[in-house]
């Protein structure tokens, strides 16, 4: 899947905080928090503009007792979630 093959990368423009755990990220046009659960939160910290979806996939399928398919279903929707609302871009040049 070509999105698992480019690298995401935070907007910048929506601040965030990991807190016990949990990433909340803000969205400062509409002051609504979005609080991501344990696998959101890994999946968060994991975008650093480095990391291909695919490497953010072998993050989650190694820390986690998911079978690779249902990891892979998840977190391409996740990414488009994150893509859709702005809250993410990909690196096009990966």
């Amino acid at each position: 899947m070509i999105l698992l093959e480019k690298k995401p990368v935070k907007n910048e423009k929506y601040p965030y905080r990991i807190i016990d755990g949990q990433a909340l990220i803000i969205d400062p046009a509409s002051n609504v928090i979005k609080l991501l659960n344990e696998v959101g939160t890994k999946v968060w910290e994991s975008i650093d503009g480095e990391n291909t979806g695919n490497d953010i996939l072998k993050i989650i399928i190694d820390e986690y007792e998911v079978s690779p398919e249902i990891a892979k279903n998840d977190l391409v929707k996740f990414l488009q979630e994150l893509l859709t609302g702005g809250i993410i871009t990909i690196d096009n040049t990966a």
